[in-house]
Formats: C-alpha cells, structure tokens, sequence
C-alpha cells in the first residue's frame, strides 16, 4: 500500500509544471521641485503566469523649502501652518482617463503655530511688490525633511498590465500648504525639494520572469597552458655597437686602476 501511493505521487509530480505564488516589484524613482514626472513600467507578460493582484505605491519625501506671511491686516494674525508637499498618481494607460486619480500622498509637517503682527506700514493685499521680509508683521515657517506614502489596490484595471509592452505612470508633485487664520497676510513660498518612488507590484501565480542574464565577463580566465612569446633579437649592426661600448668602458675601468708610484 506504501509502495503504490509513493509511486501515484510520483507519477503526479512528473506530470506537474512548476508552479508558485510570488512577487514581482518594478520601481521607478523621481525628483526636483514641483512639477510632473512621467515614469515607465513593463506589463506583466502572459507567459510568466497569472495576476492575482496588483498594488501601486507612492512614496513621497519633502526636503526644505520656506512659507513666508507678510501680515497687511489691521490687526494681528495666529493660526497653525502646516508646510510640505503632495503627490498624486494618474494613468491614463491604465484607467483609459488621464485625470482619475489613482494613488494621493502628503508630506508634511504637523501644526506649525506662527504669530504675526497687524500690518507695519507695507499693505499690499494681492501682491508681492511690496512684500516685507522683517518685521513685528512677518514670520516664516522653513520646511523639513518630511516623508509620505501610500498603497492601492489596482487590481480592477487588471487588463491593462497584462502584455508585453509598457505603460506610463505620471507623478505629479504640488507644494502643500494649510495656513488658518491669516486671511489678510501675502504669502511667498521658495519650494521645497521633492523626490520619490512609485513602486507597481505584480501578485501572480506561474514560473514567472526568466532570471536576469549575467553580466559578462570583462577578465576571462587565462590560458593555463599560454603558448611561449619569442624573444626579441638585436640586429647586426645593433649587436656590434652594443659590443664596442663595452670594450671601452672595460678600459675605462682598467685605466682608473692604475696607480701611479712616485720614486723614493
């Protein structure tokens, strides 16, 4: 009986292919100042397997930057202030509409409180001309290094990562910022540095991509058994020039070893 359902299980596993479940991550990376970015991804080809899922990631990083208030109120100004920057996710290779936002994160700071004065004498509402660095009616919040992220499930766009083509993901990165309480204050904003990574992760069941190839060799192996180099072999004439410039530094030498006796 042992024997028989060793040889059944045997004979099933030969007959099987190779099959298991895994993950397959692609990651594209950005960075500058606001503005979009358009980032390249491969479908997942059928013949690697079958999707069960598929996820898309944004991670968002925020460094620097610096919110100003120039208070032109009358009266004074307190409020909190948060300060950073935001991402969003759109494709219209994948949703067929190019402003369906896909995937949305922020990174910022938390409540920043800041307190300005009413306004010291440089009151232009709506405007930057005038806009006073200094005062008892002006405060700064400077941004940080700050970090979002966030995760989607996009499994019900599912045809379209299937193929053997790409599709375009576009990262589009925004200043963020929250201010209350400061309704007659200008704002001057120098823009925080962003940077990031939108990562697409295939869930699939298969015998999945083909490994990576490897790089080739820039140092192969030596020849263990190397064929012998012939020796150079001086020319006649070089033979005999070689010869009398010995012969006279031999006498040179000779004659510096003489030594001269004077008579008693």
């Amino acid at each position: 009986m042992k024997k028989t359902l060793i040889t059944c299980l045997m004979a099933l596993t030969a007959g099987l292919v190779p099959v298991r479940g895994a993950l397959l991550t692609l990651t594209e990376y950005f960075s500058g100042v606001s503005g979009i970015f358009f980032l390249e991804f491969n479908q997942f080809n059928p013949a690697w397997g079958v999707l069960n899922s598929v996820t898309l990631t944004l991670n968002l990083y925020s460094d620097g930057g610096i919110l100003r208030f120039d208070n032109d109120g009358t009266l004074g100004a307190s409020g909190n202030v948060r300060f950073g920057s935001q991402g969003f996710l759109y494709s219209e290779d994948i949703t067929g509409d190019a402003e369906l936002d896909l995937v949305n994160a922020i990174a910022r700071s938390g409540n920043i409180a800041v307190n300005v004065a009413a306004d010291d004498g440089d009151a232009e509402v709506g405007g930057t001309a005038n806009f006073s660095f200094s005062g008892s009616d002006y405060a700064q919040v400077i941004g940080s290094k700050y970090t979002g992220s966030r995760t989607e499930d996009v499994t019900e766009y599912g045809d379209a990562f299937y193929g053997t083509a790409t599709f375009t993901v576009t990262a589009e990165a925004l200043q963020y910022v929250t201010a209350s309480a400061f309704g007659g204050a200008q704002q001057f904003i120098d823009p925080s540095t962003v940077s990031g990574s939108v990562v697409v992760v295939y869930n699939y069941s298969g015998s999945g991509p083909p490994p990576p190839e490897p790089d080739p060799d820039p140092d192969p192996d030596p020849d263990p058994d190397p064929e012998p180099q012939p020796s150079a072999v001086p020319e006649p004439s070089t033979m005999l020039l070689m010869s009398m410039a010995m012969f006279v530094l031999r006498a040179l030498r000779v004659h510096r070893r003489k030594v001269t006796v004077q008579p008693a």
